[in-house]
């Protein structure tokens, strides 16, 4: 149990960790990649800025040669500019990387971006991709434009470096996650020592008190059968009823100290199952012929379902007892001249399963989740006078969950369980 405890700790510590180490590498690679945005537009801003007076020249040149073919200047600085006409018309360009000219030249015909503003574009080759940061600006001759001119600067080695810089930080994450699940294990062991401890403790002294109230209680229960039967002895009617009264209440109290001293058992992960081959049908006879007498009481009807023999492979003793704690609740919670339905029979790959179905008062849907947990009764008032503690369902789930199996409940208030 504390095992499980201390895993779930962790996972939920290193989990969170996790989720904290994403949110910021996201920030941290994001806002990087905004200040690379930002410088890069600035920059090609800038650039742009100076290409446009600097092309001034050049438009009037052309202006006076309109004949003249358009010119190509070498670049190598990872730059780009066209210069254009107000006729669209391409009168110089200077480009790192001339395969790219078509392409540059389809992104300028569809350019609707305001001048003096910067966008990212992207453009491959068969060989590499390549980011620009690009922007446009218009050329003026004394206050009259004359032109356009594209800029762009190749900001392929700031995403490089983005990536480069986002893959280091995944790698020192992930080594920083690894030691926080190490670190939360051990720490999660030494927070849940002193509670361990208590624990254990309690566990102790459960298994020692309900292990010397054994021999006591049977020593009662006993004797007081002993006087009851005694034919000797002549006692008033208020007497035997008054005997008879405390047979069942000791009856009550040792059932319940039997219960504590097994979740006590299996709380130290000393109570193992031991399985052998058996007839789950002979089983289930037997305990509902113990139970019987019960139901004959409240005029219940138990009707079995299921095959004439059904082998399985399971510890006989533990089995036995999940029916008849299954059985014994159906029986107490069924009003009078109701019907209980045990049904068991053969799942694929060799399981097997066991249904006990009540005409009962039914369990509330918001109750239903914790009718396994330890001394939760659904009606407390009802639950002491049918004379139960909130053990059983306990019992049976860990008898269950030691055999692999699943557990579950489906109810209707006042249609049965």
């Amino acid at each position: 149990m504390f095992a499980e405890i201390r895993k779930r700790l962790t996972l939920f510590n290193t989990t969170l960790t996790g989720l904290f180490l994403i949110l910021l590498m996201a920030v941290c690679f994001f806002g990087l990649k905004v200040v690379f945005y930002l410088e890069g537009s600035q920059e090609v801003i800038m650039y742009g800025r100076e290409e446009s007076e600097e092309s001034v020249d050049i438009l009037r040149h052309a202006l006076h040669h309109q004949n003249q073919t358009v010119e190509q200047s070498p670049d190598d600085d990872g730059m780009f500019v066209y210069i254009y006409d107000l006729h669209q018309k391409l009168i110089q360009w200077e480009e790192p990387y001339p395969e790219l000219n078509s392409q540059v030249e389809s992104i300028i015909k569809n350019w609707k971006l305001p001048e003096d503003r910067a966008k990212e574009i992207i453009i491959s080759t068969t060989k590499a991709k390549h980011i620009f940061m690009m922007s446009s600006h218009g050329v003026y001759d004394n206050g009259r434009q004359v032109g356009w001119v594209y800029v762009g600067e190749e900001v392929t080695a700031y995403n490089n470096m983005a990536n480069v810089f986002l893959g280091t930080l995944f790698g020192i994450g992930l080594v920083f996650l690894i030691a926080v699940y190490f670190i939360g294990n051990i720490m999660a062991n030494k927070a849940m020592g002193p509670i361990y401890q208590s624990f254990e403790r309690q566990r102790q002294f459960t298994a020692d008190a309900s292990h010397e109230l054994r021999t006591p209680l049977a020593v009662l229960l006993s004797s007081t059968e002993a006087v009851i039967t005694d034919q000797e002895s002549k006692m008033s009617q208020f007497a035997t009823q008054t005997l008879s009264d405390m047979k069942d209440e000791i009856k009550k109290i040792n059932k319940l100290v039997a219960n504590l001293l097994t979740l006590a058992r299996t709380d130290a992960e000393g109570q193992k199952i031991i399985c052998e081959e058996f007839d789950g049908i002979k089983v289930i006879r037997e305990a509902v012929n113990s139970l019987m007498i019960l139901a004959v009481k409240k005029n219940i009807g138990i009707d079995l379902k299921g095959p004439a023999t059904l082998m399985i492979f399971a510890d006989k003793e533990r089995i036995y007892q999940l029916i008849y704690i299954l059985l014994d609740n159906a029986i107490k919670y069924t009003p009078d001249q109701g019907q209980v339905i045990v049904e068991a029979g053969r799942k694929e790959h060799d399981n097997f399963y066991i249904l006990v179905k009540d005409t009962g008062i039914g369990i509330p849907a918001a109750e239903q989740k914790r009718i396994f947990e330890r001394f939760y009764c659904v009606d407390q008032m009802r639950s002491r006078e049918q004379g139960g503690a909130g053990l059983g369902l306990s019992i049976a789930k860990w008898i269950v969950d030691a055999h692999e199996g699943l557990i579950n409940v489906n109810s209707l208030p006042g249609q049965g369980t």
